[in-house]
């Protein structure tokens, strides 16, 4: 599951975190205020999304690994930023993921929010076990020597396994940079 702490942005807003069906109406809030001032931005409309009712918002906001939302909160604890990270789900394209529905509002704006919002989401969807325990599993099944892992290192995932000829390989979702910050 994704972590649920409140990480501080030192942007705009005080924090950043996952939204959860407890945030609903905060969620619904932010939500008709982007689809009124940037309507071109987003494919629901502001009638349509108005006509939802709370507990359809509600149930989606619940986080999985596939799909979650994080809100920026601004130190009044309003949410003034949301962006949603949805993996794709079909086998071949799993590794994939798009940014869905982010916003910033307007008194938000051009202090960070934004950037921080995205950035906070990149690393949350780095340290995603995702594919690698199936990695995991099918270099298993091949009959490939899984020394280690996979394990959450440096930000991200390792496997460490053994090719037929002895040589030991590692698979990494973290960048060199993340993963030498384990060895420094």
């Amino acid at each position: 599951m994704v972590p649920r702490s409140h990480v501080p942005c030192g942007c705009g807003a005080s924090s950043i975190r996952i939204l959860t069906q407890k945030d609903a109406k905060r969620y619904r809030d932010i939500r008709m205020q982007a689809l009124r001032e940037n309507p071109e931005s987003f494919l629901t409309t502001y009638g349509d999304y108005a006509s939802r009712p709370i507990e359809e918002i509600a149930s989606q906001l619940h986080p999985t690994d596939d799909k979650f939302t994080r809100g920026a909160f601004a130190p009044d604890n309003r949410l003034v930023g949301t962006a949603t990270f949805v993996r794709e789900m079909a086998m071949k394209v799993r590794h994939k993921a798009s940014l869905q529905a982010m916003f910033v509002a307007n008194e938000a704006r051009r202090r960070g929010v934004g950037r921080n919002l995205l950035a906070d989401l990149i690393v949350r969807a780095r340290r995603l076990p995702g594919d690698f325990h199936a990695m995991a599993d099918r270099l298993r099944q091949k009959c490939v020597r899984v020394i280690r892992g996979p394990v959450e290192r440096g930000g991200g995932w390792t496997i460490n396994f053994l090719d037929p000829d002895g040589t030991q390989l590692k698979f990494h979702t973290a960048t060199l940079a993340d993963r030498m910050t384990d060895w420094v």
